[in-house]
């Protein structure tokens, strides 16, 4: 059985510890059983190990969590909440435009088994006493573009397509978007003296009514519990990965990584989770004598160069009704690439097929339901369409 994150080193039953590296939310609760694989000694984990419960907030080294500074009183109305209003889970999100809003993917699209898996449409974004429903989030395919919407936490870890930009029903964001830079996880890394990181969101543990500041922080690509060469074999598409040291809690994923520019802060990232390793150290062959530590890493997030030229996307003639998506997914079905339902609703395996329509035929691979792609495939089944030609009857009389 593949293991679910690589295992460090094998486990004895003498007490010597096996270190998993793990990825956790820090804004919504990621709960999974790990599949486990290893020694025979591992005999009793071998079809899965119980993770710890993911960590509510990620403080490296010294608590520097504070309030926002004078320089930062710009953000404070151009960041706010994203709020589950059923299950009260909470995110942050900032404003890219004045109906655009950037934040986690996870924090729309729960991991959870038993988590619901229709939050969108009870999910609102609230800004300075202001709140917006997402457009679309009633109807089969909300206006929401994302790097995925099943986020794999097995190696190679999506870490870098937790991200997701969603276009709001009302224009809350007055004062504008943040601005986006266009500064790469490597130059952050290179130049940590000119280009300090600070972390900016909503923090249920620390003054939770108001904007928490956390910094100045860095991002590195090596670390005590797992060098450049374990994160390169840990993530995928590590270049667009922020592994960075801003202090977190919960509530905070989906807040903007930012940095001082020329003219006011602008945002390098999305946090979005933590890199944990978990040290199990087995006392003896009984599941109940194992002890459970997890060390953090490092906190994790999306580069801008991930998604910064997405927002196009919002505005890319989305499907609206559910026979229009009955229709995508028919199509989708005639090419093989889709065999799920056919209700309607935009889903994982709609926009898996769509992106192997998308892969296949060359395009850019978005994964979106539009009317365009719609009408490429009918297009498509057309020409597949056989055709009927006269015959002539030789048969004697």
């Amino acid at each position: 059985m593949a293991p679910a994150l690589k295992l460090g080193n094998v486990m004895t039953s003498g007490g010597t510890p096996a270190s998993i590296p793990r990825l956790f939310g820090n804004g919504s609760v990621l709960r999974r059983r790990i599949p486990f694989s290893g020694a025979a000694l591992l005999w009793a984990l071998a079809s899965y190990l119980v993770a710890v419960e993911p960590i509510s907030a990620a403080v490296i080294g010294a608590d520097d969590r504070r309030g926002l500074d004078p320089s930062w009183y710009s953000v404070d109305r151009k960041i706010g909440r994203l709020v589950d209003q059923k299950s009260n889970s909470q995110c942050t999100a900032f404003c890219v435009e004045s109906d655009v809003i950037a934040t986690a993917s996870h924090c729309l699209y729960p991991q959870d088994a038993g988590v619901r898996t229709n939050a969108v449409a009870d999910t609102v974004f609230q800004l300075d006493g202001q709140t917006s429903v997402i457009a679309g989030s009633r109807s089969p395919v909300p206006a929401i573009t994302s790097g995925t919407m099943t986020l794999n936490l097995r190696p190679p870890i999506e870490a870098a397509r937790d991200w997701a930009l969603v276009k709001l029903a009302n224009p809350i964001c007055r004062s504008g978007g943040l601005t986006l830079s266009s500064k790469s996880a490597a130059e952050l890394e290179q130049t940590p003296n000119q280009t300090q990181l600070f972390q900016a969101g909503y923090h249920r543990d620390h003054d939770s009514g108001r904007i928490t500041l956390s910094g100045p922080c860095s991002v590195a690509k090596s670390f005590r519990h797992a060098d450049a060469a374990i994160v390169a074999a840990e993530f995928g598409d590590p270049d667009h990965v922020l592994l960075h040291s801003c202090d977190t809690g919960p509530a905070s994923s989906g807040s903007p990584i930012l940095i001082q520019g020329t003219n006011g802060p602008e945002v390098v990232g999305i946090n979005s989770g933590t890199y944990v390793r978990t040290r199990v150290t087995i006392r003896s062959s009984s599941l109940s004598s194992q002890r459970y530590r997890s060390d953090v890493i490092a906190n994790t997030g999306v580069s801008v160069l991930a998604f910064g030229d997405r927002i196009g996307d919002l505005t890319a003639g989305l499907i609206e009704t559910r026979s229009q998506m009955r229709t995508l997914q028919t199509l989708l079905a005639a090419e093989g690439w889709y065999s799920g339902p056919r209700d309607g609703f935009f889903g994982p395996e709609s926009r898996a097929a769509i992106e192997m329509f998308e892969r296949l035929t060359g395009q850019p691979v978005k994964g979106l339901a539009t009317v365009g792609i719609m009408e490429k495939l009918g297009e498509r089944a057309a020409n597949r369409a056989p055709v009927e030609t006269g015959s002539v009857n030789h048969k004697r009389r």
